[in-house]
């Protein structure tokens, strides 16, 4: 009783109109002398678009507006078609009024079925478990998924105006820091470096191991293994070793394999890397480079690097981060008459992940979290008197 209270209270004046129109259809269909099977029909309907109103309209006819308008215009047409059937000489006109008819009160009852609220609920749901199962996704192109991208940050951030900034950090990260995400990375990457005094007082020794694994995205691993060292870091290599999966591929200087002695590229392997170590590398830096062409097919691959060097005057190391990683330590270790330095930069040390202990044989960085290429280290390393170099 309450609804239909509600229901006469919200009602507009055309609401009233449609309502009385309704009464009229089925007042006419109980007296007018029709057809035995067309008159309950009509009737039934009638009736029928009432109780469907009243149950799902819930005090809004408004929304019915246009189905009422469709019924009422079908059932006059039928009416007329069906009262003037015997006055009307045409009969393709009066065939004509039945067929329109029949398309209008149809078109009404379908636009009622779509407004209900079970109807609703129904494609709601389904559209609901096709946008959840995200199957859709994979009919869109690559400028598609960008703009629906884009319209997800905007609705989690509530701050559209900002994103389409000429200068925004939302172009930013697309254009630089994004195609991170998809890119081949590595995992529990060690550096375990020792330095050693040199008979030279001015330089050291230096003995670097690192391994980590290689992980591939999107089926491709990373491309190529680097290592290099700028300018004035190192004098000279003295041992270089390359292993893949416990494998040695790469080693130097080269091992005679044969009778004959090959160029200084020679190693143990079916590949040969490019690398300068017989070159003035303490004036031009030091560059090695070995392609991973063949191991692309490679979910992972444990890689090792050994070097042996000696350092120049400048007794200073970098440590350079080129591809995304998770899990980063570096173990530096030396005798007690030296002393070091670590700084880190693109390393966030205020994070729960990031710790740096330090004794006198040495220092033990360990984050346990990502970084991105071009972050890394600084490690200075002196003799224990030099008064410039002090302890972090």
């Amino acid at each position: 009783m309450d609804d239909i209270k509600k229901l006469i209270k919200n009602a507009t004046r055309e609401d009233f109109l449609l309502f009385i129109l309704v009464c009229v259809m089925l007042l006419s269909g109980f007296l007018l002398p029709i057809d035995k099977l067309i008159g309950p029909t009509l009737v039934s309907t009638a009736i029928l678009m009432v109780i469907l109103l009243l149950i799902y309209a819930k005090g809004e006819l408004s929304i019915f507006r246009t189905s009422i308008s469709w019924f009422f215009l079908g059932t006059t047409l039928l009416a007329v078609a069906i009262f003037g059937e015997s006055s009307i000489p045409n009969k393709a006109f009066v065939s004509f009024l039945s067929n329109f008819a029949t398309v209008f009160i149809s078109m009404g009852l379908i636009s009622v079925i779509f407004q209900l609220k079970d109807t609703k609920d129904y494609f709601a749901n389904a559209l609901a478990e096709l946008v959840m199962k995200e199957t859709y996704i994979g009919n869109l192109n690559r400028s598609q998924l960008e703009g629906l991208q884009k319209r997800i940050m905007e609705r989690i951030f509530e701050n559209s105006t900002e994103f389409d900034r000429e200068n925004s950090f939302y172009k930013y990260f697309n254009n630089n820091l994004q195609k991170y995400i998809g890119a081949p990375y590595r995992e529990n990457y060690l550096n375990a470096i020792t330095v050693t005094e040199h008979d030279d007082n001015t330089k050291f020794i230096v003995q670097d191991h690192i391994s980590y694994t290689a992980r591939s995205v999107g089926g491709q691993i990373q491309s190529n293994i680097c290592w290099r060292a700028t300018k004035n870091e190192v004098k000279k290599i003295i041992k270089f070793r390359l292993l893949l999966d416990k494998e040695e591929v790469f080693v130097w200087p080269p091992q005679v394999t044969t009778s004959t002695e090959e160029d200084a590229s020679q190693f143990v392997g079916p590949h040969k890397a490019n690398h300068n170590f017989e070159s003035n590398i303490e004036e031009e830096g030091v560059n090695f480079e070995y392609s991973l062409s063949e191991y692309q097919k490679h979910e992972k691959l444990h890689i090792e690097l050994e070097a042996q060097y000696e350092t120049s005057s400048y007794r200073s190391l970098t440590l350079k981060v080129i591809y995304p990683t998770f899990g980063f330590t570096v173990i530096l270790s030396h005798p007690q008459e030296l002393q070091s330095r670590i700084e880190t930069y693109g390393v966030n040390v205020s994070s729960v992940d990031y710790r740096l202990t330090a004794n006198q044989n040495g220092e033990v960085l360990n984050y346990k979290n990502w970084l991105l290429p071009h972050s890394g280290l600084y490690i200075d390393i002196q003799h224990a008197s030099c008064s410039t170099c002090t302890r972090k």
